[in-house]
């Protein structure tokens, strides 16, 4: 096998893992547009490239980001729990939108809903963690004291006042 061989066997192995990173298909589908616009003309209508990039991304099967799904990446990619002040402009960057008069409740209540993240107090203030995994410093223990308050169910047994239903209090069926 030629050196040029080898090569272009490297660089096809390299084209293959790319291929599977999101942000390699949007780069390769701009540089699609790109070259096809310049063509004659130069430069680039902007309403063109428009139009073709999302046709590429709907060939590639792009699905736009949830809140949700966006937040879990910038998390991930902190390596420690978020702040939602710090977390909302990560969520935006992204793409994602995030509505309403005060976006930071709204993107917490978004959250709060995704079975995948949870609520931490770490260094006296809350956060946005990953719910499966321990945040640094925290230890099994510290997880579980977290919910001590809820049952084997993962059920709050305080209502909405804050007080335990009356029901809750009559152990004449027990005993």
């Amino acid at each position: 096998m030629s050196a040029i061989d080898e090569l272009r066997e490297l660089e096809g192995k390299l084209r293959s893992r790319l291929k599977q990173n999101p942000d390699f298909l949007a780069w390769t589908a701009l540089r699609k547009a790109i070259d096809e616009v310049i063509g004659a003309t130069g430069h680039i209508p902007a309403s063109h490239v428009n139009v073709k990039l999302q046709e590429e991304a709907s060939q590639q099967n792009f699905a736009p980001l949830s809140q949700s799904e966006a937040a879990m990446r910038a998390i991930k990619q902190a390596g420690v729990p978020v702040y939602i002040g710090e977390l909302l402009p990560k969520v935006i960057e992204q793409g994602v939108s995030v509505g309403g008069s005060n976006k930071e409740v709204n993107l917490s209540s978004a959250l709060s809903r995704d079975k995948r993240l949870r609520s931490v107090r770490w260094n006296g203030k809350y956060y946005w963690w990953l719910k499966d995994q321990l945040y640094p410093g925290e230890t099994v223990a510290d997880q579980a004291a977290a919910h001590d308050d809820y049952d084997v169910l993962g059920n709050d047994p305080v209502n909405n006042n804050g007080t335990q239903d009356e029901e809750d209090n009559d152990l004449s069926g027990v005993l």
